[in-house]
């Protein structure tokens, strides 16, 4: 799937985006490849290039394996958010 994107991706005719939006899948490629299989609750995976207080662009890929999904459904008192 991420390979279509990327083809996809190649189109963008803005330079600066498309590099930006190829850099995004091909880390995000290259960090799935860790992985045998899917966590049974499943896997976020966020890619980005973040400014360092330095000014620099670095680029930063966050994985992780989700809370179960059964606590968020569970009935009670308390609504908002959950921030992990």
């Amino acid at each position: 799937m991420l390979g279509d994107e990327f083809g996809t991706a190649s189109n963008i005719k803005s330079r600066f985006n498309r590099q930006s939006v190829l850099g995004a899948i091909t880390s995000a490629q290259q960090r799935l490849k860790l992985y045998n299989k899917i966590p049974p609750n499943g896997l976020v995976l966020y890619t980005a290039t973040i400014m360092t207080d330095d000014g620099k662009e670095r680029k930063v890929t966050i994985d992780f394996e989700p809370s179960s999904p059964n606590e968020l459904l569970e009935s009670d008192d308390k609504f908002g958010f959950i921030v992990m």
